[in-house]
């Protein structure tokens, strides 16, 4: 199991979505996704971009180490459709509050909610995590009201840990959160032997980490 300050680049591909490290050029359709889009903002923390120039400085490094190297600090893979290519959202890893629990968070373009692409997007990014980062736990904090967040999440083995009332302040108003849970041994028991359909998973030396590489075909993810 590889440790999380050598992994250089990842590429996860489930049925519907591929997870891959985010890059500048994804900062002009980020920003049509989110920009002054209320129904996915009010969901986060985050108030939004405000202009393409700022996704595509913070989308320039996918992995944003903190503290020395034995620090995880935070993944952020772009979402893309795997058929169409097309870019729909991201989904990060951070390893901020403790350095083997990854802290997972997600948006998702408006235009495809209800297909099922975020539930694959965090199975994907919590295999990762387990398999690549040595996570022991994973964690998920979600605004009061975000039922759809809720539901993905538990579709993929998290559970509802406590509500915490007036954690954060948005938009001048306290805000109340669920706050989610999953442990490895758990995640272990509900998915068995379940992996991406195909990874590649490379170390800063240049060598591919353990899993199984993706093919070079018509179709075939796209290469940071």
């Amino acid at each position: 199991m590889t440790s999380a300050r050598w992994i250089e680049s990842a590429i996860l591909e489930g049925e519907r979505v591929v997870l891959r490290p985010v890059h500048p050029d994804d900062g002009a359709t980020a920003f049509r996704c989110i920009h002054g889009r209320r129904s996915i903002l009010r969901w986060l923390l985050w108030g939004g971009p405000r202009s393409v120039e700022e996704l595509e400085e913070s989308f320039d490094c996918w992995r944003n180490p903190e503290g020395d190297e034995t620090e995880r600090g935070e993944y952020l893979f772009a979402i893309v459709d795997r058929a169409r290519r097309e870019f729909l959202g991201t989904i990060g890893l951070r390893f901020t509050d403790h350095p083997r629990m990854a802290d997972i968070g997600y948006w998702l373009a408006e235009h495809v909610w209800n297909r099922g692409y975020a539930t694959e997007a965090i199975r994907l990014a919590t295999w990762f995590a387990f398999r690549h980062l040595r996570a022991d736990s994973m964690c998920a904090w979600v605004f009061l009201g975000n039922d759809a967040s809720r539901r993905v999440l538990e579709k993929n083995g998290f559970h509802l840990v406590r509500t915490v009332y007036d954690k954060v302040e948005r938009d001048g108003k306290k805000r109340d959160e669920w706050y989610f849970v999953l442990l490895r041994q758990e995640w272990d028991a509900a998915v068995g032997e379940w992996a991406p359909a195909a990874e590649e998973v490379r170390s800063e030396k240049g060598n591919r980490a353990e899993g199984r590489g993706i093919p070079d075909r018509p179709g075939g993810p796209r290469r940071p």
